[in-house]
């Protein structure tokens, strides 16, 4: 386990998956955030965290705004790309 768990944060993107427009998607899982698998939404709208199909991930987090969608759905494949890959490192640790 230790190994799958050096060799993800080895292959790990940086902190932000995207930023754009003024909105960034960022993980905090090199600091070991919660599952499930989510990124932080700032910027052009409220804060938010969203799962990788951008639904937020609880009833205490608001929708994205039309910008941060915007955003969202022209960076869909990358942003879904390294959540998938997060919540995978999450089920081995």
């Amino acid at each position: 386990m230790e190994c799958l768990s050096l060799r993800f944060f080895q292959k790990n993107p940086d902190k932000t998956i995207v930023n754009q427009d003024g909105v960034t998607f960022e993980h905090n899982y090199r600091s070991y955030d919660h599952a499930p698998a989510h990124a932080h939404v700032k910027g052009n709208g409220p804060n938010t965290r969203i799962d990788r199909l951008g639904n937020p991930i609880d009833n205490t987090d608001l929708p994205m705004s039309k910008a941060q969608r915007k955003v969202y759905k022209s960076n869909r494949s990358k942003i879904n790309r390294k959540l998938r890959k997060i919540g995978k490192w999450l089920r081995f640790n």
